[in-house]
């Protein structure tokens, strides 16, 4: 099959280019700038003609060609260009306000510690870089000639989890082992074994939720291992399982008795997912820790090591079999993608067949292969997937096949994932969010009407439909949904973005210095402050730091300081569950800065006010700062935010009318707020607007009412909110909701007016309106009901039973009544 062509310069490097000359910076001696931006301008052109690379081209096969010094040149460009609009725009404002005479302005402009001058220099470096890379490999050694296979759309089918094919009978078999109590001890163990994509952890999943299982143990808990088998880390997973508790700065000690007190004496089962470990002492000293547990007890072992059950199992070993031709031949037409064929192609059966029993009964290559068919139309395409040669029990070189299959858009957003730890749970607006601020998102030329966001949910989707993707399952309501990657589909990722993504764990070794994203996953910090600082004092050209893993972050200011010092050209910046009191007024030098989070740090007690200076930002998360007296000033300069998430001790925002970019607003947990925002703002582009544990928050501004791109509206735990306040004003601003949630409002008794009114105009995109732990919600009129037939659901849970519920309400958790039964 023909493989698809990237340029090694990035479209929008030269569309920023094109920008940049377009506003004329030429500026007196800006000839000299203008002049270098057009050289940089022509050499960018003369590479991107010359060099098209073939996705999946080997590192052999570009060695010594120049492509990865192109590569490397090439990544600082965007950053220098952010620094040089950021200028421009600081000159215009000055002259519109006339600050200072000309003469002065010019002199500041072009003193030698002016950022313009150093950023024009390093621009001209740049430039004769990459133009002598390119003289002395020439054109013919940079030359990559493919054919551009003809592209084809996919069909988007629905998140939801993969047809499971195949495993009723072992279902069977392991819960019949669990429930049989035994003369022993109090706790045994079950290893479950299989080759690596067989389908152990979703036969533990379909085992852990079935009823019976659940009715029969106490406790359930499910615990992913991975090849890192740390005690404290298996204990804090375990407490979080059963109790939903975070002991992110418990000792060791204390976990233990923590553990204890939640399991002794009662009959639980517990999934230790993928485990690697073969250090028999390791297991024996976790093994102790849970024997208190009631007569009955179990622990399922999944791992792909033939050798760990013996070490850890006292049941004899469940070996998981391949699935039978015809299954997996069942599983292979159920694919989302090979749908579509069927029918079709009714002529490439046979290949099918062939194929797939090349599978060897491994669900993964099953499904992934699917994809790969997709893409593939004639019968010379399959036959060459028959006889690749690309089988083997480590499945990688199938799941390369799958990804060379994907469209070049994809490749480089799945690439991306590898930054995530193995097995996290990945949200989806967060993923959208960073590939939008990495520039991931390509919207075609029929889609310039589309919301970046909506484009990212479908890159997303399709992703998953393809098998890259699973464990999907909706989240908030429908407000976003969350999934996993396969152990073996992050292997793929990984192995695709080494040179530039990495996850610290701090026995990591080797890792090279042109790494531009970096992701930390340990959760013991204690001791490794200076290893981390050594490690980042080697680096030179990261882009994105991130905390990915919930409860995880920096607790001395030293490594973020060294973070804002050493990396100027960052676009991220997560400071996610940090615990220092103040950030360095040098965060103003990131002037690339797309990106920065400091969630749920409780001691930060102020930012400094020339964060406001970073008009480049996308996205600024706030939210659990608990301890943040105030938001900086001229926060309204930040014309470019996104994102906004806030938690402060002010009684009112500031004013955000200037926020015309703003697609989603959160308001957390900030317990003095008595008003959301002033009438003046309209919020021109806002698509989610989310107010969360304000208990002083007595009404909601009327211009809340004129959101006209509104699409999800979730109100929850404010205790003294009236949203009847103000209800004469009947304006059908939200005429594009597609989610309303109003949880833990004791003063709602109704809906008032102008939300229903909003609901009435907005009948052709609300899918669902959700009303939950409402004590006084006296339910809908009658006459309301009857126009929400077309609503897909309208849930309430935790309410006063009435006929409220409507037609279409449906049960949930027992709580909910239907119309009929009301």
């Amino acid at each position: 099959m023909a493989k698809s062509l990237e340029h090694v310069v990035p479209d929008q490097v030269l569309e920023k280019l094109d920008s940049l000359l377009a506003q004329g910076i030429g500026l007196r001696r800006g000839s000299d700038v203008g002049s270098e931006l057009k050289l940089l301008r022509a050499t960018l052109s003369t590479i991107q003609d010359l060099v098209l690379v073939a996705e999946g081209q080997s590192t052999q096969q570009t060695e010594g060609s120049g492509l990865e010094d192109i590569t490397q040149a090439v990544a600082s460009v965007p950053s220098l260009l952010d620094g040089l609009q950021l200028e421009v725009s600081r000159r215009k404002a000055a002259q519109r306000t006339r600050l200072g005479s000309i003469k002065r302005e010019v002199h500041n402009l072009f003193s030698p510690s002016n950022s313009l001058v150093s950023t024009i220099s390093q621009i001209e470096k740049v430039r004769k870089r990459l133009k002598k890379i390119v003289d002395e490999h020439g054109g013919p050694t940079l030359r990559y000639i493919y054919v551009k296979p003809e592209t084809r759309e996919m069909t988007q089918s629905s998140v939801g989890a993969p047809d499971i094919i195949g495993r009723d009978q072992d279902k069977k078999n392991i819960i019949q082992l669990l429930m049989h109590s035994g003369d022993g001890e109090n706790v045994s163990v079950l290893p479950i074994v299989g080759l690596g994509g067989i389908g152990k952890t979703t036969l533990a999943r379909m085992v852990y939720d079935d009823e019976d299982i659940a009715t029969h143990f106490q406790k359930r808990i499910w615990v992913y291992v991975s090849d890192s088998f740390s005690i404290t880390k298996i204990i804090k997973e375990m407490i979080y399982s059963a109790t939903g508790e975070k002991c992110g700065n418990l000792s060791l000690d204390q976990l233990q008795t923590r553990l204890r007190c939640i399991l002794d004496g009662k009959r639980f089962l517990l999934i230790l997912d993928d485990v690697w470990n073969r250090d028999r002492e390791k297991w024996l000293k976790l093994r102790a820790l849970l024997m208190g547990g009631g007569h009955g007890s179990k622990i399922v072992v999944t791992t792909r090591k033939i050798g760990v059950g013996p070490i850890m199992g006292t049941i004899q070993t469940y070996v998981l079999s391949p699935l039978p031709p015809e299954e997996s031949w069942s599983l292979f037409l159920k694919h989302p993608c090979i749908e579509r064929l069927e029918g079709q192609s009714s002529n490439l059966k046979e290949f099918g067949h062939q194929i797939v029993d090349k599978c060897g009964g491994i669900p993964l290559q099953v499904r992934m292969l699917g994809n790969v068919m997709y893409s593939a139309k004639e019968k010379e395409d399959w036959s060459s997937v028959r006889d690749n040669g690309i089988w083997s029990s480590e499945h990688l070189p199938v799941l390369k096949l799958s990804y060379e299959s994907l469209p070049s858009h994809l490749k480089l957003c799945f690439a991306f994932c590898s930054i995530f730890p193995k097995n996290s749970e990945i949200r989806s607006n967060d993923l959208a969010q960073l590939w939008i601020i990495h520039d991931l998102i390509k919207p075609k030329s029929n889609q310039n009407d589309k919301e970046l966001e909506d484009i990212g949910n479908e890159y997303i989707k399709e992703l998953s439909d393809r098998s890259f993707f699973q464990d999907v399952e909706e989240k908030e309501h429908g407000a976003c949904f969350s999934f996993r990657m396969h152990d073996l589909v992050h292997d793929l990722a990984v192995s695709l973005a080494q040179q530039e993504n990495v996850i610290l764990t701090f026995g990591a070794q080797n890792i090279s210095r042109k790494i531009r994203r970096l992701s930390f996953s340990d959760e013991d910090w204690s001791g490794h402050e200076q290893e981390v600082l050594n490690f980042l004092g080697k680096l030179n050209d990261v882009q994105t730091i991130l905390f990915p893993v919930d409860g995880v972050g920096l607790n001395r200011e030293s490594i973020a300081n060294i973070c804002i010092e050493r990396f100027k050209s960052m676009r991220v910046l997560d400071l996610s569950d940090s615990r220092f009191m103040a950030l360095p007024e040098s965060i103003t030098s990131l002037k690339s800065l797309r990106l920065l989070s400091l969630k749920r740090n409780d001691r930060i007690l102020k930012l400094p006010d020339s964060i406001s200076r970073l008009k480049n930002l996308q996205a600024l998360m706030l939210g659990g700062c608990s301890e943040l007296a105030n938001l900086p000033k001229d926060l309204e300069l930040m014309i470019n935010l996104r994102h906004l998430e806030i938690t402060t001790k002010e009684e009112a925002l500031p004013a955000l009318n200037s926020f015309k970019s703003l697609r989603y607003l959160g308001v957390v947990g900030c317990v003095n707020l008595k008003y959301l925002f002033g009438e003046r703002e309209s919020f021109t582009a806002l698509r989610t607007l989310f107010i969360q544990r304000c208990p002083r928050l007595v009404s909601l501004p009327c211009s809340i009412r004129h959101l006209s791109t509104l699409k999800i509206l979730r109100i929850d735990d404010c205790q003294t909110l009236d949203l009847l306040d103000g209800d004469d004003d009947n304006v059908p601003g939200l005429n594009s909701l597609r989610l309303l949630m109003i949880v833990k409002l004791p003063r709602l008794e109704t809906l008032p007016k102008w939300i229903l009114q909003a609901a009435a105009s907005a009948s052709n995109t609300l899918q669902r309106i959700v009303i939950e732990a409402c004590p006084n919600f006296r339910g809908l009129p009658q006459e309301v009901l009857q126009n929400f037939d077309s609503f897909k659901k309208f849930k309430m849970v935790d309410c006063p039973e009435s006929s409220a519920c409507g037609p279409d309400a449906y049960v949930d958790d027992s709580k909910m009544k239907s119309a009929t039964d009301a």
